[in-house]
């Protein structure tokens, strides 16, 4: 699988296409940290992306890397919002 193309720097990426973005990086990939959504897809506020995906429903934990507080999000799948089942996703 190949990476996505970068983002231009200049360009801005408006919230709803950085959050579908981030989305999909989850699903393909199973992990995203704020510098490679900020080279792939022009997200500055990762954090906030997050945030807005937990309350649609997806799981998505947050990890500490190398000891300390540097944030990498795990994507564990979708909350079924009528009856709270968890619905794994398969990753290739």
């Amino acid at each position: 699988m190949s990476r996505p193309e970068k983002v231009n720097s200049e360009e801005r990426v408006p919230v709803a296409t950085q959050k579908a973005r981030v989305l999909d990086h989850l699903k393909k990939w199973g992990a995203i940290t704020p510098l490679s959504a900020l080279k792939w897809y022009g997200c500055y506020r990762l954090a906030s992306r997050i945030n807005e995906l937990r309350k649609e429903g997806h799981i998505i934990l947050t990890k500490k890397h190398f000891g300390r507080y540097h944030a990498v999000y795990q994507y564990h799948g979708e909350r079924s919002l009528d009856n709270g089942k968890v619905c794994d996703q398969n990753r290739e």
